[in-house]
């Protein structure tokens, strides 16, 4: 266990400003909890239902692969060439926000899988 206390000069005086405890930052509630550590990466899912967790290890383990997928495949394309008449309407739009992409938005690759993933945990506990 590792206790540290922070301090700041305050004037000639130091005070204690904040407290670490490796006991209380490592501590989880009772239950099954998933962790998982990757490079430069860790993450906690509390309250974790046993036979859903490889579930949810695999969508956490595989989330760049998951991430790239939905960003192709969410990626603004046309069923079909656009008439002159919607090229003129979309150069005109361009021009006049500056860039098309930029006011048009929709949810994130990283928030999809996010919802996926508290949907699944919320699924899990009823």
């Amino acid at each position: 266990m590792t206790q540290e206390v922070f301090y700041r000069k305050v004037g000639r005086r130091y005070e204690a400003v904040s407290y670490y405890d490796s006991e209380i930052m490592s501590s989880m509630p009772p239950g099954v909890h998933l962790i998982c550590v990757l490079p430069g990466e860790r993450s906690f899912i509390h309250r974790v239902d046993p036979a859903y967790a490889p579930v949810l290890a695999a969508l956490r383990l595989h989330r760049d692969v998951i991430l790239k997928s939905l960003r192709e495949g969410a990626a603004t394309t046309s069923s079909r060439p656009l008439t002159k008449k919607e090229l003129a309407g979309l150069k005109a739009y361009t021009a006049v926000t500056g860039n098309d992409s930029m006011l048009l938005s929709a949810p994130s690759a990283m928030g999809i899988v996010d919802a996926l993933e508290r949907a699944l945990v919320e699924a899990i506990h009823g």
